[in-house]
């Protein structure tokens, strides 16, 4: 009986290579959607067709200081809101953008020309509320949107 068992693991351990050769096609194939999956879902803006423009988009945080002085002091100049997400619509509401601000409050969006909606997500960072959201026309010339928040300090 001794003289089965080498030979029954041998057995096993060829189907369990051949198995694995034959799966390892399928692992490559799901890791390869996953992929193709997780870049669509990060995508900043659509792929454009026909003519675009570019929108440029400033978040800031004020007042920063409870009183303003004249002339202005340059420490209570609002601050750039980092991490912000604001989301870009058609003018029939379809989201076609959901960016993050960087560090210095800026986002660059590159859309096909027409009128679009910017509609910050919510307020960030301990901030009271967002900003209205805006329309924008986007043509051949660059637009910039300046978007404040509010801090709640009077």
């Amino acid at each position: 009986m001794s003289g089965k068992l080498p030979m029954a693991g041998r057995r096993l351990r060829a189907m369990n290579a051949q198995q694995r050769s034959r799966s390892g096609p399928a692992i490559v194939l799901i890791l390869a959607v996953g992929l193709l999956v997780a870049a669509c879902g990060t995508a900043a803006t659509p792929s454009p067709t026909g003519p675009t423009g570019t929108v440029n988009l400033t978040l800031t945080a004020g007042p920063v200081c409870p009183v303003e002085q004249i002339p202005p002091d340059p420490n209570c100049a609002a601050r750039p809101v980092a991490d912000a997400e604001v989301i870009v619509l058609t003018a029939d509401g379809r989201e076609v953008a959901r960016p993050k601000s960087d560090a210095a409050g800026k986002i660059r969006l590159t859309l096909p020309q027409g009128r679009y909606i910017i509609r910050p997500v919510s307020a960030v960072g301990g901030l009271p509320s967002a900003p209205e959201e805006v329309t924008v026309d986007i043509g051949s010339t660059p637009v910039d949107v300046a978007l404040g928040y509010d801090t709640g300090i009077r």
